[in-house]
């Protein structure tokens, strides 16, 4: 039996909730122990998490550490971003080499190792942060679909009536 909209949103929706509350926790506790940084929104209730380094870590990963850029164009790491908070996560996963040599990478194996960025340094993050903020980032996006093509089928809908 197919799931409703309503219950694919629900779905998500309990997703983002417990992701961002392991996200916002660590954030909150990083901005007490680093009172001297300038986080952004102080992370007080939107965690928002978006694919690739913010600008600002997009300008470091430039100029400070151009081997992460490269490797996070060419798909071996993962960076994510928490909007509006100057906090960019790098996650590396662990390398599955194929029979041609290539590197394969599924975002579903175990990360093997993730630092934060932030203000022009990196910080060392435990894996499950960065999982969580991963996960967090996946199902804000899916949730954000799921919420458009409900929308989209309501408006096919109300066509007819009019």
């Amino acid at each position: 039996m197919a799931q409703s909209y309503a219950q694919k949103y629900a779905e998500q929706e309990r997703i983002c909730v417990e992701n961002k509350a392991i996200v916002e926790f660590f954030l909150k506790t990083f901005r007490q122990k680093h009172p001297e940084l300038e986080l952004g929104t102080r992370f007080y209730t939107d965690v928002t998490v978006l694919h690739g380094p913010s600008t600002a870590q997009a300008k470091y990963l430039d100029q400070v550490r151009p081997e992460l850029g490269k490797r996070w164009k060419d798909n071996e790491i993962a960076i994510y971003n928490v909007k509006w908070a100057g906090a960019s996560f790098v996650t590396e996963y662990k390398k599955i080499f194929l029979d041609d040599g290539k590197i394969y990478i599924n975002p579903k194996d175990v990360p093997v190792g993730s630092f934060m960025i932030c203000e022009d340094r990196e910080y060392p993050v435990p894996v499950d942060i960065a999982n969580a903020v991963r996960k967090l980032c996946h199902a804000q996006e899916y949730r954000s679909a799921i919420y458009c093509a409900h929308k989209a089928e309501m408006e096919r809908g109300m066509s007819f009536v009019r």
